[in-house]
């Protein structure tokens, strides 16, 4: 083991060094950075949902976002963006805000402090040989390997209303920021085809000064693309 890292070149060792100091700097960076979560509480908000039958092989996802205060209370809650029936989806969306309204959650924190936070999550809803399945995550659910509860996706510290200058339109304006594992903003986009300059501008700079909690997966920080979707309809505004 000594002989074979004396004999490595000086510009491996160098590399070698490098990377090292990279994870230490990131553990570092993070550490002190606790997302919010369901925790013990996720079981109590499935059984208490009261959900429309689907039919046999019939799946929803529906998408939400809550305000959750440094003591973990659950303060607004909006859903939108489905891949089902628009009927079911809204009828879904007033069961979970209902149930999660003024509930607690494990807050996130910043040094052992609460802060509050804009945490996404979703319920996949199925109907397998008779049997409801259901399933809440702490992340959007975009893609297949977010579908598990390992997974908790990068949380924004909560900086108030964006939508300001945006017009009510049924086009959601996706706006995607990739955070590091230390929780830092390496880059941002907004897709908003059917908003003022004004609107995206607005949002755009907002979440550019925005502040995150990195995703973790297995409760690990890991770099993540953190996906927020505004909604400003006629039948609900998301912010």
């Amino acid at each position: 083991m000594i002989s074979n890292f004396l004999s490595t070149s000086p510009q491996v060792i160098r590399k070698h060094f490098v990377v090292l100091f990279l994870i230490c700097s990131i553990s570092k960076a993070s550490e002190g950075l606790e997302p919010a979560h369901f925790g013990e509480a996720r079981q109590d908000f499935l059984q208490s949902l009261k959900l429309p039958i689907l039919q046999e092989g019939e799946q929803l996802i529906i998408r939400c976002g809550s305000t959750v205060s440094p003591w973990g209370r659950i303060l607004t809650t909006a859903c939108y963006e489905t891949n089902g029936a628009i009927t079911k989806s809204r009828e879904i969306g007033k069961a979970l805000r209902r149930a999660l309204l003024g509930k607690r959650i494990s807050p996130a924190k910043v040094d052992g402090k609460g802060v509050e936070i804009w945490f996404n999550f979703s319920l996949v809803y199925r109907r397998v040989k008779g049997a409801p399945k259901l399933l809440l995550l702490e992340n959007h659910a975009f893609r297949s390997s977010e579908l598990t509860e390992s997974y908790i996706a990068a949380q924004r510290f909560n900086t108030g209303s964006w939508g300001l200058f945006c017009k009510r339109t049924k086009k959601p304006i996706f706006a995607q920021v990739l955070v590091s594992a230390d929780g830092s903003l390496l880059g941002s986009k907004i897709s908003a085809d059917d908003q003022p300059e004004l609107c995206t501008a607005r949002i755009l700079n907002a979440i550019n000064q925005s502040r995150f909690i990195p995703a973790q997966m297995d409760g690990k920080p890991v770099n993540s693309t953190f996906i927020e979707i505004f909604y400003f309809s006629q039948l609900s505004q998301f912010r």
